[in-house]
């Protein structure tokens, strides 16, 4: 890991601005759900491109993820993911059918899917208006695989930058009284990745006189 790319001031400055967006997020969730949604510490990793499979999740792990292109004046891929039976159980409450189905159908993928719209609209609103950038979201698809495959597929337009660098944001949170875990991951593509700490490190020479 290329952690040592960032400073700590760079790092605390993103994490604050993934904290600001998580709480939105979270505040969202909250509205759809009517429970109580905790969020747990933001992470940030600046990985190498190969590298960023591992930094999502464990490779034979299955998992419900509702995907979505990052376009404006950045690109990348936002994910929001979800074991199965997490997937299941949420998707019950957004459509309040009580007990979960054994199985995700149309209606609970159609739940999940615009639960990730709006908590990633949230989140991406957050770090617009921190980076100054105009960030937009594309209509969420739903996937259900295991995770290294699913990153194989989402990573394969450059694949062929090995070695360079992707910005990965993540929080992950957990609705009360519900066995229900999530997290929300912003992966910034290499070129973009650059473009972000450019434009970070130049805000706080700025912020700093």
């Amino acid at each position: 890991m290329s952690q040592s790319l960032l400073s700590d001031l760079e790092r605390d400055a993103l994490k604050e601005c993934v904290n600001i967006g998580a709480g939105h997020a979270a505040t969202a969730l909250s509205g759809l759900t009517q429970e109580k949604v905790s969020i747990l510490v933001p992470k940030l990793e600046l990985v190498p491109v190969e590298d960023v499979p591992s930094a999502v999740g464990k490779p034979d792990d299955i998992m419900s993820a509702i995907v979505m292109k990052m376009g404006g004046d950045v690109s990348g891929t936002i994910l929001l993911m979800f074991p199965t039976q997490s997937a299941l159980l949420l998707s019950s409450l957004l459509l309040k059918t009580g007990k979960p189905k054994e199985a995700m159908g149309e209606d609970e993928n159609s739940a999940l899917r615009e639960a990730g719209n709006i908590l990633s609209g949230h989140a991406l609103n957050a770090l617009s208006q921190f980076l100054g950038f105009r960030l937009l979201q594309s209509v969420p698809e739903t996937s259900s695989d295991m995770v290294g495959a699913m990153m194989n597929e989402i990573l394969v337009h450059f694949l062929r930058e090995k070695h360079e660098n992707v910005l990965v944001l993540s929080v992950s949170f957990q609705i009360s009284g519900h066995e229900i875990i999530g997290s929300l991951f912003f992966l910034f593509d290499p070129a973009s990745t650059k473009v972000i700490l450019d434009s970070l490190r130049k805000k706080l020479a700025v912020d700093l006189g």
